[in-house]
């Protein structure tokens, strides 16, 4: 289906509201509005006097407006006149039916998808008269649907996500970026709707963004009640899918399902609410089921007129709600379906309005609003026992207590917690609300251990459809039941673990690997046998043997599998793109690209046997009033130390580093560190700290190090895996996550250090960046030493030999083992213990 608008049309020419209202002096100033935007929405010659006598029809039914066929002839001849379109010949353009439009960002703490709309006294449909025409779309009758409008995929621009957002000033050049998502879906597709189902298929989904394509012609499909776990690369477009399907913009996604999308970096408004109110209020039909039910209540006590004031102001705000979900369909569409919802939305402000009168009139005899509001208070009362409202107090402390608020951090505000307290309280919300869709997008990255591990046993007691990114192995493998590869600009679905993915990718591999090799040597023994038959057959003019020799070269051009991978017979005539001459090829497993990192060796050397810093006696509490944060710390760390530490948030681990960097001085006992030593030091928040603004990763490493060459800069970002094109072609603001963190970490490095404290280094990569990053530091043995703070529990035991735990002021070491740890921490978690 298509719109249609034309450039040739000037403002001059266009019918002033004035101009309906004196050709048609009937109707009101709200319907003359309207009107006058639908003409100034249509510039096409197409548009004859059956057309606008069809538009202008319901318009005057609606308003109860009487004219004989004669006087509506001549007024829409008078309308046809003004826009000066009856003899207007202009060429038109054809734009693709919904044109994409700009959506506000959705707020991760409430699960409403309904955006904001005009008041139903100038709804934006009428507003369109003051949009430029090429940005219009006009509405046709349906006998006048363009035949186009079957096949059209649905289309629609939102504005992009945060790719990766952190909290900076950046997030403007990110919100100018033009994301447009697509499917395939034809004008019938609500005829098929299953409004009881919760199943989500879309087939081809393409998301665009800046003109580049980061998903083409992919099926999204996300069955019921399973988990899903989203893999691929940083940048391949992960959060960008995640946000337009938890935006609700996109074409022909199943509007009864529930979805919440959290993002990885949420921010809540700075509000003095009550921690555990605000997770309760975050569920906004629980809201509404008990606001209605107090003002109810109220209302009875205070009596019948009361009452009946009440219930009128809540019909009005059904009505008002009504006319947005109207407002949202006719603002999607255009066209046949365009015609059709505008004629809906009529009906719906009509009705939102007629409500408000009432509330704001009132009428005289009140018993039908008394009996009516006391039928309502038992429906709501009967939602309440549905949605169990009284539990909903005590389920939000669990969740609460399950991330790590004890009782002090409960009783805050919203105002008094830190960014990423505040990040947990948004996914408490999250959970608190259990939607049919769940987008979770790195949700473990603000959280310890304990928690991670406490937030992986509730996700998979949940019944919501879950869709999650995450860098923690052991949380995907705890957690998901399937596994989506975004590779290559598609999506494929792969059933079991991501160990079990991994496994099945590689067997697959090895599989194609075997299958192309006994291909090749049968194919070779066919050629050498067509070399020999064919010199035999010119040898002896053997035309027998020449016909020996073609059936050969037919058959090689034929030779490959039988059979598709999904075992369906392969027959030439039935496989699109392949002729009678040619056979089935084998497909191999496209691989992805390794990441390779490079950790430089330091300039200078340290004397063997020289312990890079000592830790002895530490003791250290923030005030003289204050607790002891840490108590009696012994502890030393050797060149080429490999020490991971771990522990609940608030234990003391980021204490513990700013201690050993010198950023805060012991209260007790000394730090002694080698003089030569060089220290390199990645923060947990050491991304959001990265420069907002236009300048490139080059410029900023410029700046950072101008004693460095250009090509040592170079070297530095393309050693952490950042791509060459990036180094200029891009600036920090575009660029995503996984690849600040990278650039982050290329600052760190380029000054070589012989230490590196790495504190949550894993936070922003992908699964393949981490594995290189391992790599990388396990061949540092002979020349750098680092400290680790990490709850990724898989990195931490790939490449730390030793661990320790920070836990009620102490520090020790870890005997017994990782997994030991881990598996009593499971156990404390599954009966509800603190930690």
């Amino acid at each position: 289906m298509v719109f249609r608008h034309s450039s040739q049309i000037t403002s001059a020419e266009m019918p002033s509201v004035g101009d309906v209202s004196t050709i048609l002096p009937k109707i009101s100033s709200n319907m003359a509005t309207y009107i006058h935007s639908f003409l100034t929405d249509t510039s096409t010659s197409q548009t004859d006097i059956e057309a606008m006598v069809e538009f202008v029809c319901p318009v005057l039914e609606s308003e109860d407006v009487k004219m004989d066929e004669a006087e509506l002839e001549r007024a829409c001849r008078e309308l046809l006149a003004t826009l000066s379109l009856e003899n207007d010949q202009t060429k038109e353009d054809l734009v693709d039916l919904d044109e994409p439009r700009r959506i506000a960002p959705l707020s991760t703490s409430t699960a409403s998808n309904v955006p904001s709309a005009p008041s139903s006294q100038s709804s934006d449909v009428r507003s369109r008269a003051t949009s430029p025409p090429s940005k219009s779309r006009t509405p046709k009758p349906a006998g006048k649907a363009s035949s186009k409008a079957a096949t059209s995929p649905g289309t629609e621009k939102v504005a992009p996500p945060a790719l990766e957002k952190q909290r900076s000033a950046s997030g403007s050049d990110r919100m100018n970026a033009e994301v447009i998502v697509t499917t395939q879906v034809s004008r019938f597709w609500l005829d098929s709707f299953d409004p009881d189902s919760t199943e989500i298929d879309l087939p081809g989904v393409q998301v665009i963004v800046d003109g580049r394509e980061l998903l083409k012609s992919s099926r999204l499909r996300l069955k019921q009640g399973v988990r899903y776990a989203l893999c691929g690369r940083n940048g391949v477009g992960k959060t960008t899918l995640m946000y337009a399907i938890g935006n609700g913009t996109m074409i022909g996604f199943p509007r009864n399902i529930r979805v919440l999308y959290l993002e990885q970096e949420a921010s809540l408004a700075n509000t003095d609410q009550n921690v555990v109110a605000s997770v309760v209020a975050s569920d906004k039909e629980r809201a509404r089921i008990m606001k209605e039910s107090k003002l109810l209540e109220a209302a009875i006590k205070e009596g019948a007129d009361a009452t009946s004031r009440a219930f009128r102001e809540i019909i009005a705000e059904h009505a008002e709600a009504e006319r947005l979900i109207a407002w949202q369909n006719a603002e999607k569409r255009s066209g046949a379906r365009g015609w059709d919802a505008r004629k809906v939305l009529l009906i719906k402000e009509a009705a939102a309005n007629a409500a408000n009168r009432n509330a704001k009139e009132g009428v005289d005899d009140v018993t039908a609003d008394v009996e009516a509001a006391h039928e309502m208070l038992n429906k709501l009362y009967e939602d309440q026992a549905e949605i169990n409202a009284e539990e909903a107090m005590h389920r939000a402390v669990k969740i609460l207590e399950g991330l790590g608020f004890d009782e002090e951090k409960r009783d805050s505000t919203i105002s008094e917690l830190s960014g990423g307290w505040r990040m947990r309280l948004a996914l408490a919300q999250a959970l608190f609300l259990n939607p049919d869709l769940l987008l979770l997008d790195e949700p473990t990255n603000h959280l310890d251990l304990p928690a991670t591990l406490w937030l992986q046993e509730y996700l998979k007691t949940t019944t919501s459809t879950i869709l999650l990114v995450s860098h923690d192995v052991n949380f995907l493998n705890s957690v998901c039941n399937e596994i989506i590869h975004f590779f290559e600009q598609t999506l494929a679905y792969f059933p079991g673990t991501y160990d079990e993915f991994v496994k099945f990718r590689d067997e697959k591999r090895l599989m194609k690997q075997h299958q192309q090799e006994v291909h090749d040597k049968k194919k070779k023994h066919m050629e050498k046998s067509i070399e020999h038959a064919l010199k035999a057959a010119r040898a002896h003019h053997d035309d027998k043997k020449l016909a020996q020799v073609a059936s050969r070269r037919r058959a090689i051009e034929k030779l490959g599998p039988t059979h598709y991978d999904s075992g369906k017979r392969f027959k030439q005539s039935y496989h699109e793109g392949h002729h009678l001459t040619e056979g089935l090829g084998i497909e191999q497993v496209a691989e992805d690209e390794e990441v390779t990192m490079k950790i430089p060796s330091p300039e200078s050397r340290i004397r063997n046997n020289t312990d890079l810093i000592q830790v002895d006696g530490l003791s250290f509490r923030y005030s003289p009033d204050s607790d002891w944060v840490l108590t009696n710390v012994e502890m030393g760390l050797p060149q080429r130390c490999r020490v991971g530490v771990i522990g609940a948030n608030g234990s003391g681990k980021s204490t513990l580093l700013q201690l050993i960097l010198g950023i805060l001085t012991p209260t007790k006992g000394h730090i002694n560190r080698n003089p030569a030593i060089r220290i390199g030091y990645f923060a947990q928040h050491q991304v959001e700290s990265l420069p907002a603004g236009t300048i490139s990763p080059l410029t900023f490493m410029k700046q950072r190090h101008p004693d460095l060459t250009e090509g040592d800069l170079r070297g530095c970002m393309s050693g952490v895996g950042l791509p060459s094109f990036a180094h200029t072609s891009q600036t920090i603001s575009t660029l995503s996550g996984g690849q600040k963190s990278r650039l982050a970490l290329a600052d760190v490095l380029a000054s070589k250090p012989h230490l590196l404290v790495l504190d949550e280094i894993t936070n922003h990569l992908d699964l393949w960046t981490i594995q290189g990053l391992a790599e990388a530091l396990k061949e540092t043995v002979k020349d750098v030493g680092f400290l680790i703070v990490s709850h990724d529990v898989r990195f931490v035991r790939d490449v730390c030999e030793q661990v320790w735990v920070v836990s009620k002021g102490a520090v020790r070491r870890l005997d017994e083992g990782l997994d030991e740890y881990v598996k009593t921490l499971q156990k404390a978690v599954r009966r509800g213990g603190k930690f």
